[in-house]
């Protein structure tokens, strides 16, 4: 072994010298370190790292609806009237001092702005709960100018057409209405849930009231902003969606409103996401909006920064072989005392070495990157289920094991111009054809995508080398909204087995790898023959025997 790390430190030394090497590294840390921020200046999320909160419906805004509204419906007093009147249910009297609003249906919007607007102005405390700045605040407040447009509309109803159905209505109306004040005017959170289970019974939205309720629990002095709310509640919607498919045992089919059969892979794997979801709901770890933002700019240098990866390694891989059969430097590794797998073995490892170089440089750089931009807090490791139990990665290994895993097509492509270099002994063949099958990705997906239903697709190589999601099926809980996407690899429209596309992925780069090496040990047979210290030379795997003449 130790020509073998020799053989291996010389042609590790060889690439290091090639300038265009350099360049392609250089490229691709500015590209890695640059992309996120770019990612971030394009999509224009900058504005939540300065503590930015969407605009807020201040005191001068509600001034200026109110006025507004004054202008187009005059005094609202004088459509107002009121009396006294009776309700029989249940042999029970119901005696109501009701109010009548004697006004067109186009005209309830203006009055009850002015009405809420009133309200709000002479009672709410802006400067401790500045409406739009949580949660709580905004939807209580939507809440409570709706509901209150509701009432509006039941008292356009003259005195005499009001009945006990008309009264019950009422009174529910009413209970809302005190809620959903309670809740704006005390940042209540408590009261808003009742507001909701109370609209939620009428609306069947008992799921939404219970996510709510949760996040009542998370968050019980309403102190997140909206869009983190929003992001919290999207957690705890898939969670509370993962337990009715868990105990109605079924799965989602290929339309949200059909099922199908819960397989046991399944199972485990909504377990295992309801373990996790539970775990960072008492943890207050859940992936938050910063987080979010955070991977998905990630995600967006280092799949910038891997096209640089792709054509380095690429070109190293097709040029390793035939590089040296052209210029003639070979000679001195054939007709050297050693055994042609050593070389032949040498060479692949310092392929591999700069791809995980590589990977390694694009990871620190984009994570890095990140750290300085938003805090190093919103680089969320990955969380998993073994025995049971909940476990956690650190975000800088999960993130170069999760590019590693996108690469896997890399190392398939650049075993494949391996092979192509090692037979053809053309450099710019092996390039060529490796670097068009990276290109075609896109074009072959859409061809494959048109046989989804034919099994014989699954024995194809793109049908097994997209595994991101089968090794890391939780990426939805470390912030990834969507799938983390590669250059070089594509997601299949039906799953395959994670154990059947590993079975195929070894043999075939085995198969690669004994193309390529046959191909090395034919053209050490030629350089040998050509040299003048030849006294013997090794065949081809697949050459046949030389016949005596």
């Amino acid at each position: 072994m130790n020509k073998v790390l020799a053989l291996y430190i010389n042609e590790m030394t060889k690439v290091s010298r090639k300038i265009s090497v350099w360049i392609l590294l250089l490229c691709m840390a500015l590209t890695t370190f640059l992309g996120p921020r770019f990612f971030l200046r394009v999509t224009d999320t900058e504005r939540y790292y300065e503590d930015t909160v969407i605009s807020a419906v201040t005191k001068p805004d509600i001034t200026k609806m109110r006025d507004s509204a004054r202008e187009e419906l005059g005094d609202p007093n004088q459509y107002v009237d009121h009396s006294t009147i009776r309700f029989t249910i249940q042999n029970e009297v119901f005696e109501l001092f009701a109010t009548y609003l004697n006004i067109d249906d186009s005209a309830i919007s203006e009055y009850s702005t002015i009405s809420c607007a009133n309200s709000i102005l002479s009672n709410y405390n802006f400067e401790a709960y500045p409406i739009e700045a949580t949660y709580l605040s905004s939807s209580a407040y939507i809440g409570y100018v709706i509901t209150f447009r509701d009432l509006c509309y039941l008292n356009s109803i003259p005195f005499d057409q009001r009945d006990n159905v008309w009264f019950q209505n009422y009174s529910r109306e009413c209970d809302r209405l005190d809620y959903v004040r309670t809740a704006l005017f005390s940042h209540d959170y408590g009261s808003f849930v009742k507001y909701l289970e109370m609209d939620g019974i009428s609306n069947g939205l008992n799921s939404e009231v219970e996510a709510v309720r949760i996040l009542s629990k998370i968050d019980p002095q309403g102190k997140f902003d909206s869009s983190e709310s929003n992001n919290l509640l999207e957690l705890i919607s898939d969670y509370l969606q993962y337990k009715q498919l868990l105990s109605m045992n079924v799965d989602i089919g290929d339309t949200s409103n059909s099922y199908i059969p819960l397989t046991a892979t399944r199972r485990v794997q909504l377990e295992n996401s309801v373990k996790i979801l539970e775990k960072q709901f008492e943890d207050h770890t859940y992936p938050s909006r910063a987080t979010t933002i955070s991977a998905s700019a990630i995600s967006f240098g280092m799949q910038t920064a891997q096209f640089f990866l792709v054509l380095l390694v690429i070109i190293l891989a097709g040029s390793s072989i035939s590089s040296e059969m052209a210029t003639g430097s070979i000679k001195s590794l054939i007709i050297a005392p050693v055994k042609r797998w050593k070389i032949f073995l040498a060479k692949l490892l310092a392929i591999v070495t700069w791809i995980f170089s590589g990977s390694l440089v694009i990871t620190l750089g984009a994570s890095l990157s990140m750290g300085l931009k938003s805090g190093f807090s919103t680089l969320a490791p990955y969380y998993y289920v073994s025995g049971g139990h909940v476990h956690t990665i650190p975000y800088i290994l999960f993130a170069l094991l999760l590019f590693l895993a996108n690469n896997i097509p890399l190392l398939v492509y650049v075993l494949f111009a391996y092979a192509i270099s090692c037979n053809t002994k053309n450099t710019g063949v092996a390039v060529g054809v490796s670097t068009g099958l990276v290109l075609s990705n896109t074009i072959t997906q859409v061809i494959i995508e048109a046989f989804s239903s034919s099994r014989w697709i699954d024995f194809l190589p793109m049908s097994n080398m997209y595994l991101t999601d089968k090794i890391f099926p939780y990426l939805r809980f470390n912030g990834f909204v969507s799938d983390v996407g590669s250059v070089i690899s594509f997601k299949m429209p039906h799953s395959i087995p994670l154990s059947f596309s590993v079975t195929y992925l070894v043999i075939l780069s085995l198969v690669l790898l004994l193309i390529a090496y046959d191909g090395f040990a034919s053209s050490s047979f030629l350089v040998r023959r050509l040299s003048p210290t030849h006294k013997g030379a090794r065949r081809s795997l697949f050459a046949p025997s030389p016949v005596s003449r």
